[in-house]
């Protein structure tokens, strides 16, 4: 997507116009959570295949079963999958699978322009305080708190299909701080998880 197609259409005069909806927020916020559980079914999957359930795995057995501690690692990579997408589901031009289908847009407040993958990440660091955020966005589904946080709101553009995201995504160019924003997620899901 051009930039220069998003300074034309989000002007701060046409922006009454493009204020989202609150349906429209939560729909791309369920939409997301089907998406992400969806990228880690195979893995859930795969796991169960390649390590049965056993007698040692409901007695929970870490020192004496192999097979348990193999399932107890893909437990922990399922804990950590789960944080990354969330943190990073917006990442690429400001739109996430859910976004796509709701015909939503993160978007830079000073420019106008599709939110950076920076950005993307500090609105998402709030997910971990999801309850309050839910709140705050049935009254202001423009900006909820990460997106004070990291500069950047929500506006409504077209809706296109979720599978749109993943062709999108092929087309992206990682730069030094994308690529920094990324490897951040992954430290504060370990952070998170070793923390809680």
């Amino acid at each position: 997507m051009s930039k220069s197609i998003l300074d034309s259409i989000f002007t701060e005069r046409q922006r009454k116009y493009w204020r989202p909806k609150v349906a429209d927020r939560l729909k791309s916020i369920g939409t997301d959570l089907v998406f992400s559980f969806m990228m880690i079914l195979p893995f859930n999957f795969a796991a169960s295949i390649l390590v049965p359930m056993s007698k040692t795995t409901i007695e929970f057995n870490l020192q004496t079963s192999t097979l348990t501690q193999i399932q107890f690692t893909s437990l922990q990579f399922l804990v950590w999958l789960v944080p990354i997408l969330f943190f990073n589901k917006d990442f690429f031009y400001g739109r996430s699978p859910g976004k796509y289908e709701a015909g939503l847009q993160v978007i830079d407040i000073k420019t106008g322009n599709p939110a950076t993958s920076t950005q993307c990440l500090i609105r998402n660091i709030t997910f971990i305080i999801a309850p309050i955020e839910m709140i705050y966005l049935l009254f202001s589904p423009e900006r909820r708190i990460g997106d004070y946080l990291a500069k950047t709101k929500v506006l409504a553009t077209e809706a296109e299909e979720a599978i749109t995201f993943f062709r999108t995504s092929l087309d992206y160019q990682f730069t030094e701080s994308s690529w920094l924003a990324f490897f951040t997620s992954v430290i504060l899901t370990f952070l998170l998880t070793y923390t809680f």
